[in-house]
């Protein structure tokens, strides 16, 4: 019981330092954005990392509510519970921008893009660590 609950416990911390990861690769290259073209399209990369972020924490408390082999049942439901919210989540909030905002979309995917990206060799590199 103990091993599973350690188990959980280290999934939980490595996602979220894989969230804080591609938060602040997100907001970096927002700046990045917003140097190159205007404060505004920084703004609009912003809202993309927004974008990727929210989902991949619901995704993330979905993931690793439940661990150990005894619970393999609801790890199963959960994690799919996980990708259904994720998914949805990040249509709606995409569905939102375009509808509610004057975003531009080249700086709101790149903010996305990055955000998204981060997380591989993030999960490589902190789950060394």
């Amino acid at each position: 019981m103990q091993a599973a609950k350690r188990i959980g416990t280290k999934g939980q911390h490595l996602a979220l330092k894989v969230l804080l990861l591609q938060s602040c690769a997100g907001v970096v290259a927002s700046g990045i954005v917003a140097i190159l073209m205007s404060l505004d399209s920084g703004l609009d990369a912003l809202v993309g990392v927004v974008a990727n972020i929210v989902p991949a924490g619901i995704f993330a408390f979905f993931a690793f509510r439940f661990a150990g082999a005894s619970k393999n049942d609801l790890v199963v439901r959960s994690f799919r519970k996980g990708i259904a919210l994720k998914l949805l989540f990040t249509f709606l909030i995409f569905a939102w921008v375009f509808k509610h905002t004057n975003v531009q979309v080249l700086p709101l995917f790149i903010g996305y893009i990055v955000t998204l990206v981060a997380q591989w060799p993030g999960m490589i590199y902190l789950h060394r660590a």
